[in-house]
């Protein structure tokens, strides 16, 4: 079962911001235990729907801590800036042949700053 990662509020993403998002992977039955996502290979998308066709951004995702289910996805400065503010949809994948599986879910909201309006 995904999680579900809501990235707003305090985890807004501003125009033009080069951000690492950091995502924790748990096994389906728990929310304390976290996988060993070692040799995992990751894709994480935004669209501007869950149900849209066309993605946005698509990044691999690197491992930071894989005994401890940890992973980030880096959004450069480019990938965000030509996006009108507005909350978009993201999912994060295990795409390795045979396991691939929805880890997370959410929305992701893309602000205006003062440099980037």
């Amino acid at each position: 079962m995904p999680t579900i990662n809501n990235l707003s509020g305090a985890n807004t993403i501003y125009r033009a911001e080069k951000i690492a998002i950091t995502f924790t992977i748990y096994g389906a039955s728990s929310t304390s235990t976290p996988l060993d996502i070692s040799g995992w290979t990751t894709a994480f998308a935004v669209k501007t729907a869950a149900e849209s066709t066309e993605t946005l951004i698509t990044k691999a995702g690197s491992l930071v801590t894989p005994t401890s289910g940890i992973l980030s996805v880096t959004l450069n400065s480019t990938d965000t800036n030509s996006l009108p503010p507005a909350e978009y949809a993201h999912d994060l994948w295990r795409t390795d042949v045979g396991s691939e599986g929805l880890l997370s879910i959410g929305t992701l909201l893309i602000a205006n700053s003062p440099q980037h309006p």
